[in-house]
């Protein structure tokens, strides 16, 4: 039989706070622009520069002027040499190794380069040879070279690869080389640059060895070392 239809409850508008609602939202959409714009991987350069950046107070006279291909070419071949030289090897053979090296591994079509890459790899590595600073390096004991390193830093992963870890009279040390040009009197400042460098690739050698580390920054062209830790 027909019944009485029953009357549905009210129910009151659920109270929305729809300003909140609408911020979460911009917060959100702020939080995915900043995540896309920063990048999964970091290197000590890429660090810098994203420092440089942010320093709008610089003046335009002191920030970086481009880089030019050849300095970078130089010191990749540089780097590409040391990384294979027997330190226990007479340094006055080293010229024989150089044109195998631009042979392999300076590109094709560049071969009017070779000539001029080749005096410049000369003039940087008799100043190396003849230092005290390669001396030492004969003497220590080398644990590494070209090390790849990556760790995790500030919510990304850091990389990079150290150029040589050795052993001098009980000390760790992990070197890096640089073939700036600097004067003798500019290498405090020229040191000063790679604070950044020094400061990751160290804490990472503490975190994996569980050792304290020195640091030397090598300026091959003078044939000179900074101890910048």
């Amino acid at each position: 039989p027909p019944v009485k239809q029953r009357e549905a409850p009210g129910y009151a508008p659920l109270p929305i706070d729809w300003p909140s609602y609408a911020r979460l939202w911009r917060d959100r959409a702020a939080a995915r622009e900043a995540s896309l714009k920063t990048p999964l991987f970091l290197t000590p350069t890429l660090l810098k520069r994203r420092e440089a950046e942010m320093a709008d107070a610089v003046p335009e006279r002191e920030k970086p002027a481009p880089v030019s291909e050849t300095p970078l070419l130089i010191g990749e071949l540089a780097h590409r040499f040391l990384e294979g030289w027997d330190f226990g090897e007479d340094p006055a053979d080293f010229r024989s190794g150089l044109e195998p090296l631009l042979v392999k591994y300076l590109a094709p079509g560049r071969d009017k380069e070779r000539a001029r890459l080749q005096r410049e790899l000369e003039r940087i590595f008799t100043a190396f040879f003849s230092s005290s600073v390669y001396h030492e390096l004969r003497s220590a004991k080398i644990l590494g070279r070209e090390i790849p390193l990556l760790i995790p830093w500030d919510g990304a992963i850091m990389e990079g690869v150290i150029d040589l870890l050795y052993e001098k009279d009980g000390r760790l040390f992990l070197a890096d080389y640089k073939t700036d040009r600097v004067e003798t009197d500019g290498l405090a400042e020229a040191a000063a640059r790679y604070r950044r460098q020094v400061e990751i690739y160290s804490e990472a050698a503490r975190r994996v060895l569980q050792r304290d580390v020195g640091f030397k920054l090598i300026f091959l062209r003078l044939g000179a070392a900074v101890e910048a830790l």
